[in-house]
């Protein structure tokens, strides 16, 4: 008995099937699919076909033409669902696209990046995972561009911009944070951040018109940011720039170093909580041990 490779025509994931079946159940899906369909679906990739659409999308991309390189990569993928360069072009576009300011809260960048390093198959993972960190720094620098961009020339027209301004920042936070996971000494991602939650802080209350505020925005008509939201940004300033000063990254966020840390449930506490009590517990022991001791004795 030969096992072939197939594929699902359900699920399109990639199979090995014995030749001597006529049906097998895909181990991705759960479908019952006949083997020689899926051998035949395999062997229907044409490989010309898919580096032509491949070049077509990378040309799409260079020209920053998004949606179009989305689209091609999309086409690949459709073929061969492997195709680790499909994914990193189209995590690319996708990145792309945020900078026109509609994409606030698609994670889709980051889901493709994470295919690409699942189905790498090259000679060196952690170089890969570099390139993954810099093409996020450059999606996310570009974005922030965009981001500053509108909000200087729509903040005194529209009451709602300061606060779509906020959140795309908390975003670009977020995605370059996740940017360091991919590598962590990245200095250009570790200053960006920096500099996000510094013009977070420095421009706060600049804009006087009156602007109506929400969610992470105090109400009041002189602080523009909550205090809570403030200290956050502040927490990760002073997180980052150790970073920098002691020439090394950790791979721990920036509120799991300080002492309030969140339960499961979500409740603070400090770590002096635990420790005190801790320490009380042994005196205690400690003193019952002598008085025992000193019982026996007499």
């Amino acid at each position: 008995m030969n096992f072939l490779a197939a594929r699902c025509p359900a699920c399109n994931g990639e199979l090995q099937v014995p030749d001597d079946r006529d049906f097998v159940k895909c181990m991705y899906c759960g479908v019952d699919v006949k083997v020689r369909e899926t051998i035949n679906l395999k062997l229907d990739i044409n490989i010309p076909n898919i580096l032509t659409l491949l070049n077509l999308a990378n040309t799409s991309l260079k020209s920053k033409n998004y949606q179009e390189a989305y689209n091609y990569y999309n086409k690949i993928l459709e073929s061969d669902v492997s195709n680790y360069d499909a994914w990193f072009g189209k995590a690319k576009a996708s990145g792309g696209l945020l900078s026109n300011l509609k994409g606030l809260g698609n994670r889709d960048m980051l889901i493709c990046f994470e295919n690409a390093v699942k189905y790498f198959n090259g000679n060196n993972l952690s170089d890969f995972n570099k390139q993954i960190a810099f093409q996020i720094y450059n999606i996310c620098d570009e974005y922030l561009r965009k981001v500053l961009l509108y909000r200087d020339n729509n903040i005194q027209n529209n009451s709602r911009v300061w606060e779509e301004f906020i959140n795309h920042c908390k975003f670009i936070i977020e995605l370059l944070e996740e940017g360091l996971i991919y590598d962590v000494q990245n200095l250009k991602i570790i200053k960006e951040l920096i500099f996000i939650c510094t013009n977070n802080i420095n421009i706060d209350g600049i804009y006087s018109s009156g602007i109506e505020l929400s969610n992470d925005l105090d109400e009041s008509s002189k602080l523009w940011l909550n205090s809570a939201y403030k200290n956050s940004l502040q927490d990760k300033i002073n997180y980052y720039s150790s970073m920098l000063s002691n020439g090394k990254a950790k791979v721990e966020k920036p509120q799991e170093t300080h002492s309030n840390i969140k339960t499961k449930t979500g409740k603070s506490f400090k770590k002096s909580h635990i420790i005190i009590p801790i320490l009380s517990i042994i005196i205690i022991v400690l003193l019952l041990v002598l008085l025992f001791k000193i019982t026996i004795y007499f």
